[in-house]
């Protein structure tokens, strides 16, 4: 018998499953894939440059996709959110202590 291999069938499952990207625990989120094109690409590059940290394309496109949302109704901005949890937390604990 080999030393190498432990005797553990679920070994090699193990293995295979600690292979690749690790699984986001905190939020689950679709990949879109968008093609652009040399002046769209510019003119993120530059958006990029003006933002107050330094941030990658991804987030660029993150944060122009949100504000357009948001300034449309489409989207509740991240204080609006925040708001309308703290509002609905506070009415819960008025309600219960009636």
């Amino acid at each position: 018998m080999s030393t190498d291999v432990p005797e553990d069938p679920s070994f090699e499952t193990n293995l295979r499953s600690r292979r690749g990207r690790p699984k986001t625990l905190l939020r689950k989120s679709n990949l879109i894939g968008v093609r652009c094109s040399p002046q769209m690409v510019t003119a993120l590059d530059e958006f990029i440059l003006d933002q107050h940290d330094i941030v990658g394309r991804p987030e660029a496109i993150r944060r122009l996709v949100c504000g357009w949302l948001v300034e449309r109704g489409h989207l509740l901005s991240p204080r609006q959110r925040t708001s309308q949890t703290q509002n609905t937390s506070y009415a819960s604990e008025s309600d219960i202590s009636k």
